[in-house]
């Protein structure tokens, strides 16, 4: 990769000032940002960067495929998302103000090079981090603690809490790509949900947290009472702040697994969406869709269950149980994070063992018949909709036919002595509406016999609410 891969990307792609690209620069210290609206033409761009501006583009693997491939991979290994930036500073230039790292961050030096000085911290941590990333004042810094100069193919770790900032010298740019990670993903976040679980689940079954507080409580605890030394009130204070040891120690619970989920429901839009390769997509319905010719449909995938099938990536799915028992996905996630909702498809409870039973033996395939799920109907359509939203993988998918994997279905299904009835490979969508849906006054089955084909999208600034808006896709 280099500069000029960037004037393609310009050239090429609709990219637009603020959400993929800004022009940057500093004055009086302070990190501005520049550039008209709308799409980032390559000769506006270069006009800016002439007068000693900083390109800065987000999510750069939106278009750069190998970027992309590398980043999932990444994904995978850290559990975590990702956040990635592409760095073209002018010579004689700072690329960045003085900035506090709040992510784990690799650096990797594309081209010519670029120096990083490392400055000390004079306020605590705890007034660190509630400070911006960027535009810190020298007066809040140290002294310089190290400088390092990178060269075109060094690659640099930034811990999280590091400040740090960065120039050019007088006859050289620079070009580099940040990849930061754990940004919201430590002890703290995760315990910061456990707590508040915890709490709730306590409040519902000890009687004792719902009691009134001692007499004067207030009279007892405070900034003004801190170093009292009369004995009396000691003693008292004494045995209430034992009182409330019981207490916290009780609000511990078993909501470990409560609390992961809710932390991965809200990391699980900032995923990157799975990327794969020609053989992946050959396996995958990414490579096998449906076409039409002279008005019929051709290429159809119809899936059974001597099939086998696995999970596209490890991370791909999340199961959570709320409202109902959703099955969270990444697969249509996009590049530009701020505008992913929470995709999720409702799925009754018995087909909970069957995902179990998928995420269980990845990275190895597993029959469809082997799911512990006893309802045929709701294995198939589960397994379907799985497929259809580009989440499996089915083995040797590549090497069957349509009528290969009809007849080997008829002949083994014939050879068992089962009904084909049942297991009718033509088993189509409107088999599975009828048999979810209750029709013309029928008795209705309950809620737990229905696969709900929807896809959530929670807003960002509304994400702690537990009324999503629905947007209702069309049955599959």
């Amino acid at each position: 990769m280099s500069s000029s891969t960037i004037d393609r990307i310009l050239k090429m792609n609709n990219v637009r000032f603020g959400q993929n690209i800004e022009l940057i620069s500093l004055k009086n210290g302070y990190q501005e940002s520049h550039g008209p609206v709308g799409r980032a033409l390559s000769t506006t761009v270069w006009e800016h960067h002439s007068i000693g501006r900083t390109v800065l583009i987000h999510n750069p693997e939106m278009f750069i495929k190998p970027l992309w491939k590398l980043n999932t991979s990444l994904q995978d290994y850290f559990g975590a998302p990702l956040h990635e930036y592409i760095y073209l500073t002018p010579h004689n230039s700072v690329g960045l103000g003085l900035a506090f790292e709040k992510s784990e961050s690799f650096v990797l030096q594309l081209e010519e090079k670029s120096k990083w000085e490392w400055k000390k911290a004079v306020l605590p941590w705890e007034e660190l981090s509630k400070m911006s990333k960027i535009n810190f004042k020298e007066t809040n810094m140290g002294e310089s603690v190290m400088i390092v100069e990178m060269h075109s193919g060094d690659l640099l770790y930034i811990p999280k809490g590091m400040i740090y900032q960065t120039y050019t010298g007088e006859n050289d740019h620079s070009l580099n790509i940040m990849i930061s990670t754990y940004q919201n993903n430590t002890y703290g976040n995760y315990m910061s949900y456990y707590l508040q679980q915890a709490l709730n689940k306590a409040l519902k079954k000890n009687e004792t947290l719902n009691r009134g507080l001692p007499l004067n409580f207030l009279d007892y605890f405070g900034k003004a009472c801190s170093n009292r030394k009369e004995k009396d009130f000691l003693k008292k204070r004494k045995i209430i702040k034992e009182q409330l040891s019981e207490l916290a120690y009780s609000i511990i619970s078993e909501s470990y697994d409560d609390a992961a989920d809710t932390m991965a429901k809200k990391q699980i839009k900032n995923f990157l969406p799975p990327c794969l390769n020609e053989e992946e997509k050959s396996i995958s319905i990414y490579g096998t869709q449906d076409s039409i010719e002279n008005g019929k449909i051709i290429n159809q995938i119809i899936l059974n269950k001597y099939m086998e099938v696995k999970l596209i990536r490890k991370n791909v799915i999340r199961l959570i149980k709320e409202d109902c028992l959703k099955l969270c996905y990444i697969s249509d996630n996009l590049f530009e994070k701020s505008k992913n909702g929470l995709q999720y498809i409702c799925i009754p409870e018995s087909c909970g063992p069957g995902v179990k039973y998928l995420i269980e033996t990845y990275p190895k395939y597993a029959k469809i018949k082997n799911f512990h799920i006893d309802d045929e109907m709701l294995k198939k359509d589960l397994v379907e909709c799985m497929w259809k939203k580009g989440l499996l993988f089915v083995k040797d998918l590549s090497h069957l036919s349509i009528t290969d994997e009809m007849e080997e279905t008829t002949t083994r299904e014939s050879s068992s002595g089962e009904s084909t009835d049942e297991e009718n490979t033509n088993y189509d969508n409107s088999d599975i509406e009828s048999s979810l849906e209750s029709e013309n006054g029928a008795e209705e089955e309950s809620e737990d016999s229905r696969i709900s084909y929807e896809v959530i999208n929670i807003d960002d600034t509304e994400s702690d609410s537990d009324t999503p808006i629905r947007q209702k896709k069309k049955k599959t």
